[in-house]
C-alpha cells in the first residue's frame, strides 16, 4: 500500500477531527486534511481540487452545512455547499479514478414510517437541508466509486452537537431546568466510532485485505431513544443536578420540520457499528 494517499475535507468539524484521531500515526498511507483556508465549498470545487496538481485514492468528505433550522432562509448557500460542489467533488473523483466517501443525514426521511429505515426505503425530507442533503447524496451514487453514509444523531466531544450543548449547559448553571423534547425518537451515533470503522474499512481496501463495496450505506447508533432520553443520560454520565421536563415538538417550534422518527437500518451493513455497554 506504499504510495497510497488519503485526503479529508474538512478540518474543525466533529466528524473531521475524529478522522484525524483515527489516522493519527498511521505510516501505511498518506492522509492530508484540508481546512476551509485551502478548500472553500463556496467556490467552484472542480477548480480548487485541480489547481491541487495531485491525484489521491481516496478522498474522505465531511464538509456539509447543517444548520438545520438556517438552512431554511439561507437555501442558495445550504444547496451551494450540500449539493453543487458535492456535485463538483463527485465530478472530480469520477475523472480522476478516486474512491469518494461522502456522509449523509438521517433527515432524508419525513420520519412518518415508525420502523426502522432501510437504504431502498424513499426519501422525503421535510426541510432544506435534508432536501439538499439527498440532491448531494444523488451526485456521490453517480460517482462509479462513490460511497454514501447516512448517520443519524451524531456527537462527539468536538465541534457542535446536541451532547456538548446539554453537557455544556448543565455544567455552566446546575440551577438551570432545560425543556427538552420527548417525541422525536432516533439513535445517537458516535462520530469516533463513524470515523474508526471507516478508516480501518478504507486501509483494508487500499491494502486489498477487502474489496471496494460501492453505494449507499446507514451506520447507525444501536439505540433507539428520544432526545428528552439523551439529555437524561448526559446528566446521568456526569452527575449533573438539573431538572429537565419532557416537552412535545408543538412546545418547540423552530423554523424546520424535524422527523418524529428516524432510526436507521442497514440491509446491507459495510461499517461495524459497536454496541455500547
Amino acid at each position: 500500500m506504499s504510495n497510497t494517499s488519503i485526503w479529508i475535507l474538512g478540518k474543525t468539524g466533529q466528524l473531521a477531527q475524529c478522522f484525524a484521531d483515527s489516522f493519527k500515526g498511521e505510516t501505511s498511507a498518506s492522509i492530508r486534511i484540508f481546512g476551509r483556508d485551502e478548500i472553500d465549498f463556496e467556490n467552484d470545487l472542480f477548480e480548487q481540487l485541480s489547481e491541487l496538481n495531485e491525484i489521491p485514492d481516496v478522498i474522505i468528505n465531511t464538509v456539509a452545512y447543517t444548520a438545520v433550522d438556517t438552512a431554511e432562509s439561507e437555501e442558495e448557500l445550504a444547496h451551494r455547499v450540500n449539493t453543487e460542489a458535492v456535485s463538483e467533488l463527485s465530478d472530480f473523483c469520477s475523472l480522476h479514478d478516486i474512491a469518494l466517501i461522502h456522509f449523509s443525514t438521517d433527515y432524508v426521511f419525513n420520519g412518518e414510517k415508525n420502523s426502522p429505515y432501510t437504504e431502498d426505503d424513499d426519501c422525503n425530507p421535510l426541510g432544506v437541508y435534508g432536501r439538499t442533503k439527498r440532491e448531494g447524496e444523488l451526485a456521490v451514487l453517480e460517482c462509479e466509486k462513490g460511497i454514501v453514509i447516512r448517520l443519524s444523531w451524531l456527537y462527539s466531544n468536538y465541534g457542535k452537537n446536541f451532547y456538548l450543548t446539554m453537557k455544556n449547559a448543565m455544567a455552566s448553571d446546575p440551577s438551570r431546568e432545560l425543556r427538552v423534547v420527548n417525541d422525536q425518537v432516533g439513535c445517537p451515533t458516535d462520530a469516533s466510532d463513524v470515523a474508526n470503522s471507516v478508516s480501518t474499512y478504507i486501509l483494508n481496501c487500499l491494502n486489498e485485505q477487502t474489496e471496494w463495496t460501492f453505494g449507499l450505506f446507514h451506520f447507525t447508533g444501536n439505540e433507539v431513544i428520544s432526545w428528552y432520553d439523551f439529555a437524561f443520560r448526559i446528566k446521568n454520565e456526569f452527575g449533573f443536578a438539573n431538572s429537565i421536563l419532557p416537552i412535545s415538538t408543538a412546545e418547540y417550534p423552530t423554523p424546520a420540520k424535524r422527523p418524529g422518527y428516524s432510526k436507521l437500518n442497514s440491509k446491507n451493513p459495510l461499517f461495524a457499528s459497536p454496541a455500547k455497554s
